[in-house]
């Protein structure tokens, strides 16, 4: 798999989700990233653990989440009715918690077990999903 090929993406559902029926269960893709990119977003992410605030943490996090989020699936109002993907809409549609899990699956640049077997695009990534290390809610 090639970090240029428009396919090569994964599939998250942040944790407090996995409780819901599967078809309710918001849906987050991303795209893998080139080194050079994963590389930048290291970087930021380095920031995120000295930064002097809750809202610089967050601003930090959507830095990192904003470029490779490619797509959402049932993700509602709430009303019920479906929003659009558009990454613009982040900051209204996502908890603080949520923007740091999805923040760390970015970085670890992998889906959870049960989002891998579910995902339609496999990783061909060294790294281990059961392994990856994302801190509970």
């Amino acid at each position: 798999m090639l970090a240029t090929d428009p396919k090569a993406t994964y599939k998250v559902t942040p944790f407090y989700y996995k409780e819901l029926p599967e078809n309710e269960q918001p849906v987050f893709e991303f795209k893998y990233m080139s080194v050079r990119e994963w590389k930048k977003c290291s970087a930021i992410s380095d920031k995120f653990e000295t930064c002097k605030s809750g809202a610089e943490g967050i601003d930090i996090a959507i830095a990192i989440i904003k470029p490779n989020l490619v797509d959402w699936q049932n993700v509602t109002d709430s009303d019920g009715n479906q929003i659009e993907f558009d990454p613009e809409l982040i900051e209204d549609i996502f908890t603080p918690g949520e923007i740091t899990e999805l923040m760390q699956w970015v970085i670890n640049q992998t889906p959870n077990v049960e989002d891998k077997k579910k995902s339609e695009s496999r990783s061909d990534s060294a790294t281990n999903p059961e392994t990856a290390k994302i801190a509970p809610e």
